[in-house]
């Protein structure tokens, strides 16, 4: 798993002849404001953490919390300035504090359109940006994106959890809580009412999955704004350029790098021919794609999807639907789905009809069950 190296980032701006962009006002620099594009996903996801250093920041002095002052508002949590500034700069090569301290609002929105700029870049030459990637592939907005980064960084340093205790009143709450990030990302009450539908179970950052909410355990059905946001482990893995597969999922399902093709196919001309033209046409057309195989075991199914998956040029999970658990059949397959996506795979769902509930009886039955299967393209 490739990681965050900041001395590799620094040793990259000091490379740079650059001068600030003009939104920085007398001799305070950005020292992330180097470059054109980023060379890599790490880079990305440091500057936009940085970011959201300097949006934590600005909302500390908005509400008059300045680090170091005691108050009575934040019932006696001290912090100091020096602490804030070095969890801050923990996760963002000590740049953060020395260019996001003292922004003001429009600064940080003008730093937004030069991170904008410099993704566009980057995604023109070929760069692949997990956090875009994973924007893309889940529709997120940008406000969806800042939950995933707030949730990301105390995964990268473990004093987050101390800051965010800070910010929300309560040495418990080592989490960002819903009612934090509105706090935080929203300036207006309308805004806050409307953020919290990013927080509905068919939103998309739960709905795929890639987050939860947490209650503290006291109240079997807590206030939303209460309950605590917690990044998924496989999302927080994506995001730091893990290819590894969901460990939820590890039990019934293998990720496989398509090796066999059409060739290796024993069956009748006509219908390899058919086949192999409904997948040029799904490369042609750039639609999604779904097969049904039945047979008994060892006619070929698994052989004819990784085939589909050379052709189309992309990996094959294999996902048996008979093992999965007892009643968490739906979260398992969704998991499954997302995994299809975030490897950039499609799915062969083995056993597919025990979703439905069904049981083999039978010889014939057994055969058509343990060997029926769909292939989609993600």
């Amino acid at each position: 798993m490739s990681s965050i190296n900041c001395e590799d980032l620094a040793e990259f701006a000091k490379s740079q002849d650059h001068k600030p962009d003009s939104y920085l006002n007398g001799n305070r620099q950005n020292p992330f404001l180097v470059g054109e594009f980023y060379r890599n996903s790490a880079e990305h996801l440091q500057e936009e953490l940085a970011r959201i250093g300097a949006l934590i920041r600005l909302f500390l002095e908005k509400t008059g919390a300045e680090a170091g002052e005691e108050s009575q508002d934040f019932g006696g949590l001290f912090i100091s300035e020096a602490e804030v500034n070095s969890i801050i700069q923990a996760v963002c090569c000590g740049a953060a504090a020395s260019g996001g301290q003292g922004l003001k609002s429009e600064e940080i929105e003008a730093w937004e359109r030069t991170i904008s700029r410099k993704k566009a870049e980057s995604l023109k030459r070929g760069i692949e940006l997990r956090l875009h990637s994973l924007s893309e592939l889940f529709s997120l907005t940008p406000f969806e994106r800042d939950v995933l980064l707030i949730g990301l960084a105390p995964e990268l340093d473990g004093r987050f959890a101390k800051l965010y205790a800070y910010l929300q009143n309560d040495l418990t709450k080592k989490q960002p809580s819903v009612g934090m990030l509105l706090e935080l990302f929203c300036a207006s009450l309308e805004e806050k009412l409307e953020a919290r539908e990013y927080f509905s179970p068919s939103a998309p950052l739960l709905g795929n999955r890639l987050i939860s909410l947490v209650g503290d355990g006291a109240d079997a059905n807590p206030p939303l704004l209460s309950r605590s946001v917690k990044l998924d482990e496989r999302i927080a893995a994506f995001l730091l350029n893990s290819d590894g597969t969901d460990p939820k999922i590890a039990r019934f399902s293998t990720l496989v790098k398509p090796v066999r093709s059409f060739g290796d196919l024993i069956v009748p001309a006509e219908h390899k021919n058919c086949l192999l033209e409904a997948v040029k046409r799904r490369i042609e057309e750039d639609s999604r794609l779904m097969f049904f195989f039945y047979g008994p075991s060892g006619t070929g199914k698994k052989l004819a999807a990784e085939a589909c998956c050379r052709e189309l040029g992309v990996n094959l999970l294999l996902a048996d639907a008979g093992a999965f658990p007892k009643g968490g059949e739906g979260e398992a397959l969704s998991l499954v789905l997302r995994e299809a996506l975030l490897q950039q795979g499609a799915v062969f769902l083995d056993n597919f009809d025990a979703l439905w509930g069904r049981s083999s009886q039978g010889q014939d039955a057994d055969a058509g069950l343990s060997g029926s299967g769909s292939s989609g393209s993600g």
